[in-house]
């Protein structure tokens, strides 16, 4: 049994989405007509990427899974817990049987984003995390621009791409063009096209990331207002495990002292709005 394509027609037609728009990467705009007039079924994750793509949250529908999405979706789980377990040989083993069980964009998008995470636990070089966090993202967008990130509609899976790109953006030392598109994502997300539930899944980690680097350029003010808005919009939704961190970056903001504490811990000149 799967969702109902109605509820997919229902939004797109009122955010005056086109069928190709929603559909690009994910399937056909025919098969994309055929699953909202209700003639073919779509699979959960065909369904979730395309209504996420609306800026909507999933989880409040039900679905029953069929033998294949069942056993793909156990699949997806043993891949995560040999990754989280440091069971680094067994999850390379399942990640090539995943990827010779199929091709379709999505779940190869997916296999993307974890063996980026294998990567970076086993000490592959950032260049070669973003390479494949780019992988990826072109699965279903080919001419991906980066730094056109509002241009596009992103599921929730393909936005977890692009923070973990900008991420490795940061970490290769391109700070400032990291900080302008963590502020791209969050402008993004601040879209009237986003609900409240699934602004929350995705706004955490940006937004913390936007502070940090506000506060390392000195610039508090700004620091404070998006360390507030993060806190705001996700706190009591998730257990975020740099919940500690963001608090104490909104009280340091608030504080001159600790402000200047923290100027002369890092022995530089900081410059302040």
């Amino acid at each position: 049994m799967f969702y109902s394509g109605k509820f997919i027609g229902d939004v797109r037609n009122t955010q005056n989405i086109k069928l190709a728009e929603l559909a690009q990467g994910l399937c056909s705009t025919a098969q994309l007509a055929r699953i909202e007039s209700g003639v073919r079924s779509a699979e959960k994750l065909l369904f979730d990427s395309l209504y996420e793509r609306l800026g909507k949250n999933t989880e409040r529908f039900t679905a029953y899974l069929d033998c294949d999405e069942y056993e793909r979706l156990l699949a997806r789980i043993r891949i995560c817990c040999c990754i989280d377990e440091g069971r680094y040989s067994d999850a390379r083993e399942q990640i090539a049987a995943y990827r010779k069980a199929t091709k379709n964009n999505i779940h190869m998008q997916y296999l993307c984003l974890a063996e980026c995470e294998l990567m970076q636990k086993t000490g592959s070089s950032v260049s070669a995390c973003k390479d494949k966090l780019m992988e990826g993202i072109r699965c279903t967008y080919p001419e991906f621009d980066i730094d056109n990130i509002a241009g596009y509609y992103l599921s929730r899976l393909e936005m977890l791409l692009v923070q973990q790109y900008v991420n490795c953006i940061e970490q290769s030392g391109q700070k400032d063009r990291a900080g302008k598109l963590y502020g791209d994502i969050l402008d993004c997300l601040d879209s009237d096209r986003y609900e409240q539930s699934e602004r929350e899944r995705l706004y955490g980690y940006v937004g913390y990331r936007l502070m940090k680097y506000y506060i390392d350029y000195g610039q508090y003010n700004r620091a404070l207002e998006v360390g507030e808005k993060t806190y705001m919009c996700i706190a009591g939704r998730e257990k975020w495990t740099f919940m500690t961190d963001l608090i104490e970056g909104i009280a340091m903001c608030r504080k001159p002292s600790a402000r200047m504490c923290l100027i002369q811990e890092k022995g530089c000149q900081c410059y302040t709005e």
